[in-house]
């Protein structure tokens, strides 16, 4: 992934490097998990409010709200 991004920065949005190498830094984790659905196990919920909070057309993309889609890919 580095050498990806070191030869081609331009392929990557804004903010997708800081959050794939893990620099995405958030103020108050500790609310931060309440606003995601509520099937996501509760050790995910604060990653999965980073990556809503930083691609937020990704997370409405996934639409992660809706169980129904995501309940076989959890029971995995």
């Amino acid at each position: 992934m580095h050498l990806a991004h070191g030869m081609y920065p331009e392929m990557f949005g804004d903010n997708e490097w800081e959050m794939f190498s893990g620099m995405v830094v958030t103020t108050d984790s500790s609310e931060m998990g309440t606003s995601v659905a509520s099937w996501i196990p509760e050790e995910r919920r604060v990653d999965v409010a980073k990556l809503k909070s930083t691609f937020p057309k990704l997370y409405e993309n996934l639409q992660l709200e809706d169980q129904g889609d995501w309940f076989g890919f959890m029971q995995v």
